[in-house]
């Protein structure tokens, strides 16, 4: 599992719910509020907020989204669906990285997504 490199300096009562796999990046945190809050792996000058659950979901479905999920970020959004990456087939080793480090995120394709409406 993920551990994040900027733990020692979180405040207290934020937990890590994704990790930046890179040296340089972002590790992603949510305090009490819910409240989600970016804290900068390489510069805490760069700490900022970064949103809402909401926000990270449609973050997850971007290409450019590397992060990964902490074992209180499988279980904070686990059940969530979103759309597969447009760059899925590009970057499958990737993505197969992201479920062998939590098994709470599958990848589950949505039957409406391939239903084809058809005019009598």
């Amino acid at each position: 599992m993920e551990s994040a490199l900027t733990f020692p300096r979180a405040p207290k009562g934020f937990t890590c719910l994704f990790t930046s796999p890179y040296q340089q990046g972002w590790d992603i945190y949510e305090d009490e509020t819910g409240t989600l809050w970016s804290l900068s792996k390489d510069n805490p000058d760069r700490d900022s907020m970064y949103g809402k659950h909401l926000h990270l979901l449609d973050e997850l479905s971007f290409p450019s989204f590397s992060l990964l999920p902490t074992e209180d970020g499988g279980r904070r959004f686990e059940g969530a669906v979103v759309l597969l990456p447009p760059d899925y087939f590009l970057r499958v080793e990737h993505y197969k990285k992201m479920r062998a480090l939590n098994k709470r995120f599958p990848v589950t394709i949505s039957k409406t997504d391939y239903t084809v409406t058809t005019r009598h």
